[in-house]
């Protein structure tokens, strides 16, 4: 069958389901009837050294209940490192008849999946192949292992390097398909583009997002696709985070064909002006983020504050078309063409394995 939600959540439909960053596998869950009280016994599959704790996430007509779970493994393991376990959900007043049940684990995880995933909000209309290309490979090779976009519409060339990073596990699409129910904006001020809600429904797609990976990255970067942060004493953000807590030819013969921007042209930047609100991004611990939004954060637990980033550590790097006043001296900054080496070549080898350009 297709895909289908229990309490807005994509139903999980399968035989051996892994229980979040646990190794814990549930096997099905059941009705149980026979002992007075109704339950739902959950049979699994659990590592016995890893002593994991669970919670039960119940589905009651469109609203969750979450409740702690109780577990037995069975005592004929034979010593092996896996055994049986039996999860009981308690059924209480609040969800006498529930749908659906999740099985989670019920402390937050010390080991993630990722170390840093970065999330792209509302691909729209997009057709900047080479940009796309760049970007990518630019998060790899900062240390991103994970990128997750929510993709309205691109063009088929697009489509094309996505299917490829999608299949390779380096980027995850979401569907964004709110154009459909709401007439989106395409800018962030209502007076110059209309519409009923922001961006293309941007803030919404950024918390998603952050709430989808919060447990399984130990970062998330929120970040336009035109977007680099980069360390500026060392190469990667996997070294710079632990602080915090020969000249190419770069027009590439085999990249002239490809539409798109080429970020490696653009190493003039335009002054920030005193006393103007400049834009920034943000890496995040996604544990600590309540409510996110384009420029930092609207809320976060205990007012955890942002850690403002000086700009002898790392630089934002926007690249774009700026207007600027004519007078206005531009400052020389080549530093991405410190990456330009590993760069060129991983973009050539994604264009050429998306058949885009020959061999």
């Amino acid at each position: 069958g297709g895909l289908y939600t229990a309490c807005g959540v994509q139903v999980k439909d399968g035989h051996v389901i892994k229980v979040s960053h646990l190794n814990t596998y549930v096997i099905g869950s059941y009705m149980e009837h026979r002992l007075g009280e109704k339950q739902i016994k959950t049979i699994a599959i659990v590592l016995r050294s890893e002593q994991a704790t669970f919670s039960c996430v119940m589905c009651c007509d469109g609203t969750t209940v979450r409740l702690p779970a109780e577990h037995s493994i069975h005592s004929d393991h034979f010593n092996f490192e896996y055994g049986t376990a039996t999860i009981t959900c308690q059924i209480k007043s609040s969800c006498l008849t529930p749908t659906h049940v999740a099985i989670t684990a019920s402390d937050a995880p010390t080991t993630f999946q990722y170390n840093f995933t970065i999330c792209i909000s509302a691909m729209f209309d997009y057709k900047n192949v080479l940009n796309l290309v760049q970007s990518m490979e630019m998060f790899r090779l900062l240390g991103a292992q994970r990128v997750v976009i929510y993709k309205t519409n691109c063009d088929s060339n697009t489509q094309k390097v996505l299917d490829y990073y999608e299949k390779n596990g380096f980027v995850e699409i979401i569907p964004w398909t709110i154009t459909k129910h709401i007439n989106v904006s395409r800018g962030w001020e209502i007076n110059k583009s209309p519409g009923r809600l922001h961006y293309f429904g941007q803030i919404p797609a950024l918390n998603d997002c952050v709430y989808r990976y919060m447990y399984q990255s130990r970062y998330v970067a929120l970040h336009d696709m035109d977007e680099l942060i980069l360390p500026i004493k060392v190469k990667t953000w996997t070294e710079l985070l632990p602080q915090l807590e020969d000249m190419l030819n770069y027009e590439q013969d085999k990249w002239k064909n490809i539409q798109g921007v080429n970020i490696l042209n653009y190493i003039n930047r335009v002054p920030n002006p005193p006393n103007y609100f400049s834009n920034f991004k943000i890496i995040v611990n996604p544990r600590l983020v309540l409510k996110a939004t384009v420029h930092g954060l609207l809320d976060s637990v205990n007012g955890k504050p942002l850690v403002w980033v000086s700009n002898s550590i790392a630089h934002m790097y926007h690249f774009k078309h700026f207007t600027y006043p004519p007078n206005t001296k531009l400052v020389r900054d080549d530093h991405l063409w410190d990456y330009a080496n590993d760069l060129i070549p991983a973009v050539s080898k994604v264009l050429q394995a998306s058949r885009l350009i020959e061999a």
